[in-house]
């Protein structure tokens, strides 16, 4: 597949890269697309997203308000500013609340998930339009790059916390444009390989697999690189959930 552009085959999405050793087992996040019906062609949307709206609080309670991939923890507070309620006087979180067999429908309890943003995103990269408790319009500000000595997990934490530097001037802005620089290095060798590392490529390749070749797909060591803005967004999530960890406290906690 070295040199072929994705756009030419969806047999790209299927490439074979086994796991490698030091990713955790259990990282089940992995690229991918909805791919049964979107809220915008469903006839029972307003219905299914007023069952959702009445039982996501309930799916963040009982996650104890964390990830369930990386394990980012953002707890309600009054009138917060981001997540649901915002403005309202109602109780808040940052976190986002994923179905997990991509049914917006279908909200039993099982069917939830609490996801932070960044890990909510690997399950919608071609999605480029805003949409309830998504990552709307994110599809063509993210790269896939090839990392398979970090999990997507741990590659998300990574992230948001340069997001959070970025914005701390000085020595710690300057550590996190270097590392980020890098991140963008890890593109590279998936541009080589399919032409692009653009996500929303990958998710018009996905999108032509067979329902039986896309639970199938490998594409294990491929992760995401979000663009600097969308980590400064959730870099504004990081300060209202983590107001005394600002990063000049950072080195303090490896002491």
């Amino acid at each position: 597949m070295r040199g072929a552009p994705l756009s030419s085959s969806a047999q790209a999405a299927q490439e074979v890269h086994p796991p490698k050793a030091g990713v955790p087992p259990g990282d089940t996040l992995r690229i991918g697309i909805k791919r049964k019906t979107h809220r915008r062609d469903d006839v029972r949307a307003a219905q299914a997203d007023a069952e959702f709206t009445a039982v996501r609080q309930r799916a963040l309670e009982r996650s104890g308000y964390l990830c369930v991939d990386c394990g980012y923890k953002s707890l309600p507070t009054s009138n917060k500013g981001a997540g649901a309620g915002a403005g309202t006087g109602k109780v808040g979180s940052s976190l986002q609340v994923h179905h997990v067999n991509d049914d917006h429908a279908d909200n039993r309890e099982e069917n939830l998930a609490a996801k932070s943003a960044l890990c909510h995103a690997y399950h919608h990269v071609g999605c480029d339009a805003a949409g309830p408790d998504g990552c709307g319009g994110w599809s063509s500000r993210m790269r896939v790059a090839y990392a398979p000595e970090l999990s997507a997990a741990d590659l998300n934490l990574l992230q948001l916390a340069v997001g959070v530097a970025m914005d701390a001037g000085g020595a710690q802005k300057a550590a996190a444009q270097a590392i980020y620089t890098h991140l963008m290095h890890l593109t590279r060798p998936v541009s080589e390989a399919w032409g692009t590392s653009e996500a929303k490529n990958f998710a018009a390749a996905l999108e032509r697999l067979t329902a039986t070749q896309y639970e199938h797909r490998r594409v294990g060591d491929l992760r995401l690189v979000f663009h600097p803005d969308l980590l400064k967004s959730q870099a504004e999530n990081w300060h209202k959930d983590y107001s005394m960890l600002t990063p000049p406290a950072w080195p303090s906690l490896t002491k």
